[in-house]
């Protein structure tokens, strides 16, 4: 379980977001309307979310902690990011070794 206490009804929530397609950062505050052990629904602009207590997809009890979320997510894909390159790069690197060894053939 991501929190020590499941969510329960009435509590307020929050989520941090870059909406597609914008730079802008976006924390949403939300409503829990049902709750029991396992899951919960929160409200949130007009619309209502259904999570399990072990995976709240991004909502906290504070907005620190959304924004804590967020920020982890953003360093892991960071990461990711940045591993992918090394391995795109080492195959260019391979490339163009392979592209010399064949020019040299053709000589």
């Amino acid at each position: 379980m991501t929190q020590n206490t499941p969510y329960i009804e009435g509590e307020r929530l929050y989520r941090a977001f870059f909406r597609r397609g914008s730079d802008g950062l976006h924390i949403v505050e939300g409503h829990v309307i049902i709750s029991n052990e396992s899951r919960f629904v929160v409200r949130c602009r007009g619309s209502e979310e259904s999570h399990a207590q072990t995976a709240p997809a991004g909502w906290h009890r504070s907005r620190v902690e959304a924004l804590d979320h967020l920020t982890r997510g953003l360093e892991i894909t960071r990461r990711r990011v940045e591993a992918d390159g090394l391995v795109l790069k080492a195959k260019i690197q391979h490339t163009h070794a392979l592209r010399e060894s064949i020019q040299q053939e053709g000589m």
